[in-house]
């Protein structure tokens, strides 16, 4: 790659990626365009929703910082002393599934959007699902959640995480999360689906000429006690060998790299590349 060809290869520019950075734009475009694989998203508590928890999230928080779990009652006094709730997301939890040992978990899912100045957008799912089980088990029983840590509903809570692992390496058929590949390439196809399908979209704006932008998106899911997969965030920013990924080996995210930059550099999905191309649909209004 010579100099001239790198320089016409950039990021997707932050008009772009602020569609799914800021989560109150997120929350808003799947309530949308893609309902199914959202959340169920609230803009104000009231007294119908006894016995639901519900995570309050800031738009432009990071890494489970700024992220707040509360019943109804908590919800409420939250919503009355804050000073600028329009900044936040609030999100009914999800019934969730539970691992072997009873915790919640989320699943990293990498996905690569491109557009070229002689090709549409395009997206790609990486096979290397990581699965991330929470510090601390869930417990079914606390309504309330009073009794219960902040780090079984919250993944980048606690310490002493169990080890995360690859989706394809599940064994156990009873792991709520095997066999989710298809449930997760339909998800994602939707989530880019959304993100595209706005009008004068910035993820579809023209490129100059000879140019290439892109996106490397982290998309962490959640399973519900259903089997659905649902989107929590996405990150353009995403952590490859830090934080919550710390224990994730070293050769998962270089060979996502390597994968990464064989597309957005040669266009070409050589042998054993593990993207996908998924199918983006059109479903603008």
């Amino acid at each position: 790659m010579d100099d001239d060809q790198a320089a016409h290869i950039r990021p997707y520019p932050k008009v772009a990626t602020d569609i799914v950075d800021d989560k109150l734009q997120l929350a808003e475009l799947l309530k949308m365009h893609a309902s199914e694989i959202a959340p169920p998203t609230i803009t104000s508590p009231d007294s119908s929703q006894k016995g639901k928890l519900y995570f309050v999230k800031h738009r432009f928080g990071a890494q489970g910082k700024s992220v707040y779990v509360y019943n109804r009652i908590q919800l409420e006094e939250w919503w009355q002393r804050s000073k600028n709730p329009q900044d936040f997301v609030i999100q009914q939890e999800v019934p969730p599934a539970l691992d072997e040992q009873g915790r919640k978990f989320v699943l990293r899912a990498h996905i690569l959007m491109l557009q070229s100045s002689d090709k549409p957008v395009r997206a790609f799912l990486h096979k290397d699902i990581i699965c991330l089980p929470h510090a601390s088990p869930y417990a079914k029983e606390d309504c309330s959640h009073a009794n219960t840590p902040k780090s079984a509903y919250i993944s980048q809570a606690g310490k002493k995480h169990p080890p995360p692992f690859l989706l394809q390496d599940i064994s156990s058929p009873n792991h709520p999360a095997a066999g989710l590949w298809p449930n997760i390439r339909r998800c994602t196809e939707k989530l880019v689906s959304a993100g595209c399908c706005l009008k004068d979209s910035p993820f579809q704006q023209p490129v100059a000429k000879a140019t290439t932008c892109f996106a490397l998106l982290g998309a962490d899911l959640l399973v519900s006690s259903e089997g659905q997969v649902i989107v929590c965030e996405v990150n353009s920013h995403p952590a490859l060998g830090w934080g919550t990924m710390s224990q994730v080996p070293a050769a998962v995210f270089r060979g996502l790299i390597e994968d990464s930059l064989s597309i957005i550099v040669f266009d070409k999905m050589k042998e054993g590349n593990k993207f996908e191309s998924l199918k983006i649909h059109d479903h603008a209004p």
